[in-house]
């Protein structure tokens, strides 16, 4: 199945690193397939599924260039600080916070809302 966005469409909301063939084999690739997977058949538009797919791909890159975020950063002092600033999934990043805007059907903000089961013990 044909990708929804280029590279450079990505490289334009958030710079990386990263190359254009990287980007595009591995970010954009889980992008699609996300978006094919849990949204193609929700009743959204080619131009809704394109946005999400970007934004999903931006999100993707900002996790490996940012690690979630950049909470402060400095230029003389080379100093960088990273921090999952918001929430947990997609809303960890503001590419992935868009990507659940433009899903009109709510898939995605569902997906990042499961209740996870965890255990506590004490020793």
């Amino acid at each position: 199945m044909a990708f929804r966005v280029e590279a450079p469409d990505v490289l334009e909301l958030v710079p990386s690193k990263l190359t254009t063939e990287t980007i595009t084999e591995t970010m954009i690739a889980m992008a699609n397939d996300f978006v094919n997977t849990h949204l193609a058949n929700v009743g959204m538009t080619a131009v809704s599924l394109r946005f999400v797919e970007l934004f999903l791909a931006a999100h993707f890159v900002a996790i490996v260039e940012e690690r979630g975020g950049i909470l402060e950063a400095e230029f003389a002092g080379a100093r960088e600080l990273y921090s999952d600033i918001y929430e947990s999934g997609l809303r960890s990043t503001r590419f992935g916070q868009q990507a659940i805007f433009f899903d009109a059907s709510g898939t995605l903000a569902r997906l990042g809302t499961a209740k996870q089961k965890a255990e506590f013990r004490i020793v």
